[in-house]
């Protein structure tokens, strides 16, 4: 049988955690539960002892890559012993995912905890293939299979891999992922043209889950859907009662609390909470969002259930490191609630740098952003994010073409005048620049290039290699965290004290949320805030969308 989430005790008594260690489990107290949204670089390479990803590894990680997996206490940086993982990226081919994915499949089942997302999302976006339309001249009870094929291979790493799943739902964002038909206005998606297709697809998923589930392996969370009010009575009264443990929300009713509270408040009257165990928001991990789901945990526990925990999710700290982009910091003011970051260094001149990361971070943040000093950060240099000096680079043949060879373009050129007839790179012209020994442009003519003619068209123009970007994202984690708790902390000031950080909306909210559970018209105090309780969050929510029903 899986655990209660609720009886999942963050810090607890029996588990050594290293010392050298943040202990963000020590922290969490009885907040709204963050789950870093894993991906999936992150999960193959941090556990992989034996491979290769550098020579020599940063003398601030002990334990090599060890140390960035979060989930074994063991490690020297952070320990935080939850968080969800995706179907839509992962490796579902038993056994390989044992291995190649570790640090979720062999960690310590009895004390971490999984939420498994089916990768609906990644689904109806084309990240992970799904059999929308049916292969020239196959029948409908081939294509049937093909489609029972995707779901029983997600069910099964469900299974397999998570205490708690998202059922294998479409979500009704996706009806307008591919755009629209200029002419006729129908959505481009290959499978999901309305609300209505949605709804019965993701009824088809969940009845083949009935059918096949193995019953004990994972608990299931109903995911509730829509893009308005309409819509989400359609979903709800569609799936409400289905076999299944607990509910996820998606959509509109995770950014709009005046519509989740609303169905909140049914769900209550109608015994749809009670021992439910797990409620998970998709996809918001703002600091907002995090201090508000708080408020409403500890009210759905004293008025409703009080085994219930609420839990929301994040790959933000993973994705934008992929963009270039770390967290320096947050902010927590009367004013403004959120994270801030930047640009993370990656350059060729910071190879060998003594400096921090912490210290580089505060010297390049914008002088209004509170930095907040990671462990890893605290460990470990530029010099070993910035591994890749000139003298790295790795270039391949690009040749001038005979044409171009003709031209005054290619005889005024560098190349022309060294009488090169391949095209230096950017990187390449940097590295010569930087290199005079080597017959930099400024002294042209006076060195050899015969190695150098081997060197063109940059295969590796960054300075950093793989481990780099695992050492950013380990940071973002560990101050997502450490901001969400920092935050909920505060909240449990007295208000006038918490006031110097918080927005007015949150502490509202702290007040009025016990109200909506113990009145005996939480409608109309619903309605009263209704603008409130809209953008608390942290999120754009919109509810002025027009339905789109379709054929149900």
């Amino acid at each position: 049988m899986t655990k209660k989430f609720k009886k999942f005790e963050f810090d607890k008594p029996h588990i050594t955690v290293n010392p050298e260690a943040n202990n963000l489990a020590k922290t969490q107290h009885d907040y709204s539960v963050f789950l870093p949204s894993i991906s999936s670089i992150y999960t193959r390479y941090c556990n992989m002892v034996e491979y290769n990803i550098r020579e020599k590894m940063p003398s601030g990680l002990p334990n090599g890559l060890k140390d960035l997996d979060f989930l074994n206490p063991s490690n020297s940086l952070f320990y935080y012993p939850t968080a969800l993982y995706s179907a839509g990226h992962a490796v579902m081919n038993p056994p390989d995912d044992s291995s190649v994915e570790s640090m979720i499949n062999k960690r310590d089942r009895k004390n971490t905890l999984i939420v498994g997302d089916s990768g609906g999302y990644q689904a109806s976006t084309g990240v992970l293939k799904f059999p929308w339309q049916p292969k020239e001249n196959q029948t409908p009870i081939e294509h049937s299979n093909d489609q029972d094929k995707v779901r029983l291979k997600i069910l099964r790493w469900l299974e397999r891999t998570a205490d708690y799943s998202m059922l294998l739902d479409w979500p009704t964002s996706s009806v307008g992922k591919y755009g629209y038909d200029p002419e006729t206005g129908i959505s481009l998606h290959p499978g999901l043209k309305s609300f209505g297709d949605c709804l019965n697809g993701s009824i088809e998923n969940h009845k083949f889950f009935m059918k096949h589930r193995k019953e004990g392996d994972t608990k299931f969370l109903n995911v509730l859907q829509g893009r308005n009010v309409e819509e989400g009575d359609i979903w709800w009264n569609a799936v409400k009662d289905m076999p299944f443990e607990s509910w996820a929300f998606g959509n509109i009713q995770v950014s709009n609390f005046a519509i989740n509270l609303r169905r909140l408040i049914i769900m209550r009257d109608t015994g749809y909470l009670q021992g439910r165990e797990l409620i998970h928001y998709l996809g918001n991990g703002k600091i907002k969002a995090s201090c508000a789901l708080t408020t409403l945990q500890r009210s759905l526990r004293k008025y409703v259930d009080p085994e219930l925990t609420l839990s929301l999710d994040a790959a933000s700290p993973f994705v934008m490191v992929s963009k270039g982009q770390s967290y320096f910091g947050y902010e927590l003011s009367p004013n403004n609630i959120g994270f801030k970051g930047g640009v993370y260094i990656d350059s060729k001149e910071a190879k060998n740098s003594p400096q921090l990361i912490n210290d580089w971070i505060q010297e390049n943040a914008a002088k209004n952003i509170k930095t907040y000093r990671t462990n890893i950060g605290e460990r470990l240099t530029i010099g070993d994010v910035c591994v890749r000096g000139y003298e790295d680079l790795e270039y391949k043949k690009v040749a001038w073409t005979k044409k171009e060879l003709e031209t005054e373009m290619y005889k005024n050129s560098p190349e022309g005048k060294a009488g090169d007839m391949f095209k230096w790179s950017k990187a390449y012209k940097e590295y010569l620049e930087h290199s005079q020994d080597n017959g930099g442009l400024f002294n042209f003519g006076t060195g050899t290039f015969e190695k150098e003619h081997e060197k063109y068209d940059v295969k590796w123009p960054s300075s950093m290699d793989g481990l780099s970007y695992l050492i950013w994202m380990n940071a973002n984690v560990e101050l997502h965290i450490n901001a969400l708790q920092a935050a909920n902390k505060i909240q449990d000031l007295p208000i006038n004290e918490a006031s110097n950080y918080l927005t007015p909306d949150l502490l509202e909210f702290k007040e009025l949320c016990p109200e909506i559970f113990t009145s005996e018209k939480p409608m109309e105090l619903i309605m009263k805030h209704e603008k409130m309780l809209t953008s608390i969050t942290g999120m754009l929510a919109d509810n002025d969308m027009s339905m789109d029903l379709g054929d149900m």
